[in-house]
């Protein structure tokens, strides 16, 4: 069974995803021409990676406590 703060958990690392996709969509188109479409999405990805990993863990980490407050919930007392 889902809780309403599972579920907004969830929707709230759809969203990263969803930026984060939309952050290397957009660095891949303004950063080059490049017919070779593999090579130019390993330069971007290498390019934008931090960026990426820091926004994931930052939403990770502020989500935390909604995780841990959902799991003290089900534990049983």
């Amino acid at each position: 069974m889902f809780s309403f703060l599972g579920l907004l958990g969830v929707v709230g690392m759809a969203g990263v995803v969803v930026n984060d996709s939309l952050i290397l969509v957009n660095y891949l188109c303004k950063s080059g021409q490049s017919r070779d479409v593999s090579a130019l999405v390993a330069k971007g990805t290498a390019g934008r990676l931090c960026a990426i990993l820091l926004t994931t863990v930052t939403t990770a980490a502020g989500l935390l406590p909604l995780l841990l407050t959902v799991l003290a919930e089900r534990m049983p007392r």
